[in-house]
């Protein structure tokens, strides 16, 4: 049994007792106590459960988010579940999960701009000529504006402003065709 327990990186702490009760181990590895049984470890589904990545010690999640410059507000949820932190370098509330961090991925929509606040996404309005006229409700909501240039109300995306669409659909030609009957007819009857 120990030379199996040895080939699986692990190292006894207590007397073996059967294949399916919980045998507490150090692992080599990470110096972690774990309990795997025989049974998980002979059918190769690994000893260590924090080596396999099926763990997360809340001491480490803690780390790796300070690593990626990120203060945890509240305890660990689990490795897969949003964790209410801070941003330090930019000190927004953001929710990554650990998951995400440890793969890699950025802990701060705002920072890598999948996610602005009202005042960048009125910056890049004002920028395309349009004053906003409500308050900012996200990306993918239409943003009732007045276009500078020809002084109409319109509606465009923040998103379609980022990919560089403009903002007049009455400037770009593409106002639908009623609502330009509506605006000749309006202004007939004056």
């Amino acid at each position: 049994m120990r030379a199996l327990q040895a080939a699986a990186n692990l190292e006894p702490l207590e007397p073996y007792k059967n294949v399916s009760t919980p045998w507490a181990c150090k692992c080599l590895k990470c110096g972690k106590q774990v309990s795997p049984t025989l049974n998980s470890i002979t059918s190769r589904q690994g000893g260590c459960g924090y080596c396999a990545g099926n763990k997360v010690d809340e001491a480490d999640a803690v780390a790796l988010f300070e690593r990626n410059e990120l203060q945890p507000l509240v305890g660990f949820p689990g490795a897969g579940k949003p964790w209410l932190s801070i941003h330090t370098k930019c000190g927004r509330e953001v929710t990554p999960t650990y998951s995400n961090v440890r793969m890699g991925h950025s802990g701060c929509k705002y920072c890598i701009g999948n996610i602005l606040d009202e005042e960048k996404a009125r910056t890049l309005f004002v920028a395309a000529g349009l004053l906003p006229l409500e308050p900012y409700k996200g990306a993918l909501y239409p943003w009732r504006s007045i276009h500078q240039e020809c002084g109409r109300e319109v509606a465009p995306k923040l998103n379609s402003i980022q990919q560089g669409q403009g903002g007049c659909t009455h400037c770009a030609g593409n106002a639908p065709i009623i609502a330009t009957l509506n605006n000749v007819t309006a202004s007939s009857s004056n």
